[in-house]
């Protein structure tokens, strides 16, 4: 039968981990989502000159749109769905992440045209898989140094 001796010291990293593990962990989450956060806002704005200005329509601006929230568990999810709220125009941005099809317009104020007017199509900018594609092992770089950081204070302690 093999034995194990277990040192104080590994005891007292054992409990440092425990106690400020999951401070470090939702920190270095929260870090890669802000690398990503920032990298999407900025592909926003080379892909869409006017997404910083405020359009006298709505109460925000596209840039806006780019969120980070914490779901359940240990997950922060990074998303441009922008906000319900009333007078938000950030529901725009998923329309420029695509794109559109082309769209008629065939009543107007309930009598049928006898022509469909052309209103155009969105292109799609990608600005938000760029991003992804980025920024991600950035993030992932962020995420291991801040757990090797606190491997490294726990064996400290």
């Amino acid at each position: 039968m093999k034995e194990i001796e277990i040192s104080g010291s590994l005891i007292n990293s054992l409990d440092y981990l425990k106690i400020h593990g999951q401070r470090y962990f939702s920190a270095a989450l929260q870090a890669a989502a802000s690398i990503i956060k920032d990298e999407t806002k900025k592909q926003l704005s080379s892909a869409i000159p006017r997404a910083s200005e405020h359009n006298p329509k709505y109460n925000d601006t596209l840039l806006d749109a780019v969120r980070s929230t914490k779901t359940l568990g240990d997950e922060i999810s990074v998303h441009i769905l922008g906000s319900n709220a009333s007078g938000s125009g950030t529901y725009r941005t998923r329309f420029f992440e695509d794109f559109t099809q082309e769209r008629y317009q065939k009543v107007v104020n309930g009598k049928r045209l006898n022509k469909e007017r052309y209103l155009g199509r969105v292109g799609g900018k990608r600005f938000f898989s760029t991003a992804i594609s980025i920024s991600a092992p950035q993030a992932m770089q962020e995420m291991q140094n801040r757990i090797d950081k606190l491997i490294d204070r726990a064996n400290e302690q």
